[in-house]
């Protein structure tokens, strides 16, 4: 049960766990409520491979979106989903599939919604990206380290 006492406020998380805050914490920071309202909007991020169609793409995690309305108890339909593009990143094209849920039922449909877009990207053969960084050493820095590991360097003609 949440409390406001004379020198702290006490409230419970959905995890069960107890909070105690002073109230000097509570007067100088915001406090986000996140059971507030009916319902929230579940934001499944994806980073797809550069390589992918982006028309392909699109179209997957439009028909994701749509079957997690259609199967998930407690997505509603209205507002309906959105894909949004939100970034060209380092490694990957990044988006979000943005589906409602009722407040009660956030958790277990973003978690669903997940599993979902995974599955429908597989089955269309579109590559989730991971991080990828490519290294191009300095030529001379790469010979003096060949050098040092006691390997020739075979970038040398002959």
């Amino acid at each position: 049960m949440d409390t406001i006492d004379l020198f702290t406020v006490t409230p419970d998380t959905p995890g069960n766990r107890r909070i105690l805050m002073p109230n000097s914490q509570v007067f100088n920071n915001t406090i986000e409520n996140i059971t507030h309202h009916p319902r929230r909007r579940a934001d499944v991020a994806v980073g797809v491979h550069y390589r992918a169609p982006a028309d392909a793409t699109r179209t997957a995690l439009e028909r994701a979106a749509a079957r997690v309305v259609e199967i998930v108890p407690g997505a509603p339909a209205d507002p309906p989903p959105r894909i949004v593009v939100v970034e060209m990143g380092a490694s990957s094209n990044n988006g979000q599939v943005r589906v409602w849920a009722r407040t009660p039922d956030f958790i277990e449909l973003r978690s669903r919604a997940k599993a979902i877009v995974k599955h429908v990207l597989d089955a269309e053969g579109l590559i989730i990206a991971f991080p990828r960084l490519d290294l191009h050493p300095d030529p001379a820095v790469e010979s003096a380290l060949r050098a040092l590991a006691g390997r020739p360097d075979d970038r040398k003609p002959t």
